[in-house]
Parts: C-alpha cells; structure tokens; sequence
C-alpha cells in the first residue's frame, strides 16, 4: 500500500515538474506569439540553383509544401532553403519529406484573423518517430521488467523534467552549478530509490531476473543523467534563448542523441534478462554434467 501512495505521489510529482513554468518559457512564448509551428510536406523542388562544389552543396533550393497540422492545413507556401556549403548545417530536401515548417504571421496566432506573411522550413519533421521509439522503449521496460517498468517509466520522465525544468534553469538564473546539481541529484536518487525499488525491498529478489527488474530500473536513468551531462551548455543555450521544445526534438543533432540515449536503454533493459536466462541455462548445463 506505501508502494503505491509513493508512485501516486511521484506521478503527481511528475506532473507538477513538466508543467513548471519559468522566466524562458514565458520568454518564449512571447517570442513566438506571431509565429507557429507546422508539419507540413515538400510537394515540389527546384534545384535549378543549387551548386556541386566537391562534397558540399552550396545556392537556393526552392520549396513547395503543403500545410498537414494547424489551422492552416492544406494550404500550399513556398520557401527558399539556403545552403552555405557546410555539411552540418545544411539540409537537403526532396518531394515527399515530412518537415517542420515555422508560419510568421500578420498577427497573433491565437488572432483567427491573422494570415501568413511567409513559411520557412525548420528541419525534417522527427517528432513522430522520436516519440514512437520512446512509447517503444516504455513498452519494452514494461514488459521485460512488470510493474516495476511502469514506475521505472515515471522515475525517468521525472529525471527528465528535474533536468530541463529545474537545474538547468536555476543555474541560468545564477544558482551556484555545484550546489543545484547536488541537491537535485539528492532528490531523484531518493526518489528513485524509493519508487523503483519500493519502501520494503525484502524478500522482493529472489531470483537473478527479478534483481534485474530493479538493476534496470535505476540504471535506465542513471543513462538518462550521463547523456544529459554532456550536453548541458547546449540545453542551457537552447533554454535561455526561449527555443521551441519542438524546434530542440527535431535538430539533426538532438534527435541523434535522443536516439543515442533510447538505443542505450534498449541494450540496458535487454542485457539483464538475457544474462540471467543464459547462466541458468550455463548452470543447468553444469549441473546435468556432474549429475
């Protein structure tokens, strides 16, 4: 029953955290507030600029797209893609990529009234299987390791949003980097600790599959920390310039290290059941021989 009332506690928890707002969030939406955010598909390329210079690319690459979200769905817009000759940065599209496509309008988005003033092309639409692979590795924990993935699930959301909406906001706004690390890794190794391996862990392992379930469990995000900590200048950066959380998921190289941290975790909650069904298999094996 406290197993329980603590992961109610800690999905509310959760809740709260995502929904923090700060001083950048609102920044943002002020920002934005005459622009939105679209999905839309390349319907028509012209290439007729575009210029071979060894390896890279460099002229206009004219677009056609067609709008698939929003309220100005099914309209059609142009847009020019600028190449500058470097690999990294530029994208190159062809018919039928699905992209994120920013609207700068008249007005307001939340004004009906308000028209397009011109469309420009973000970057190739990753959201949906970023988030298809993500539901994927849940389902995945939840299945290998039972109840204990579902608060495993929770606990790495958690981390997640302590990171984004907590740390690394109180260190813009000055907190000192060593104290706010410490007292926020303080609170998710407590609750963690608690929610995944519960209030009364006695008697609960009992078998090397079942110790695996709560190994995963804590290791999953402890992956989750490490990853982030690379890359915390660029969440910063991202944070204090008020960037879509939209815009950051479909960044080639965000979506590559999203990608990196979820193939991590497949290997994570995969290593321990498959470990513990092969050395029983090992020990069966030994134990007929010197039967």
């Amino acid at each position: 029953m406290k197993n329980i009332a603590f992961t109610v506690v800690a999905l509310a928890a959760t809740i709260v955290a995502l929904l923090l707002p700060n001083r950048f969030t609102e920044n943002s939406r002020a920002m934005y507030a005459n622009s939105e955010r679209v999905r839309a598909r390349i319907t028509e390329v012209d290439n007729s600029t575009v210029k071979m210079i060894g390896p890279v690319k460099q002229g206009e690459q004219q677009l056609e797209m067609t709008v698939l979200s929003g309220k100005f769905k099914g309209r059609t817009f142009r847009s020019t893609n600028n190449l500058v000759g470097k690999i990294e940065l530029d994208k190159l599209y062809s018919a039928g990529d699905s992209v994120l496509a920013v609207l700068d309008l008249t007005g307001p988005k939340s004004d009906q009234g308000s028209d397009v003033l011109y469309a420009t092309v973000f970057d190739h639409y990753r959201t949906g299987k970023t988030v298809a692979l993500a539901l994927l590795f849940f389902g995945l924990l939840i299945l290998v390791t039972g109840s204990v993935g579902v608060k495993t699930v929770i606990s790495f959301v958690f981390t997640g949003a302590m990171i984004v909406k907590v740390l690394l906001p109180a260190m813009l706004d000055g907190a000192d980097p060593v104290i706010a690390s410490f007292a926020v890794t303080t609170a998710l190794t407590a609750a963690i600790t608690l929610l995944v391996g519960g209030v009364n862990r006695r008697g609960l392992i009992a078998s090397g599959l079942s110790m695996s379930r709560f190994m995963t469990g804590t290791m999953t995000t402890t992956l989750l920390l490490a990853y982030s900590a690379e890359y915390t200048a660029m969440l910063m950066t991202f944070i204090a310039q008020g960037v879509p959380l939209e815009n950051i998921l479909n960044m080639v190289f965000v979506s590559a290290e999203v990608v990196h941290t979820l193939v991590g975790c497949f290997g994570l909650v995969l290593v321990a059941p498959f470990t513990a069904v092969a050395g029983g298999c090992i020990l069966h094996r030994g134990n007929q021989k010197t039967a």
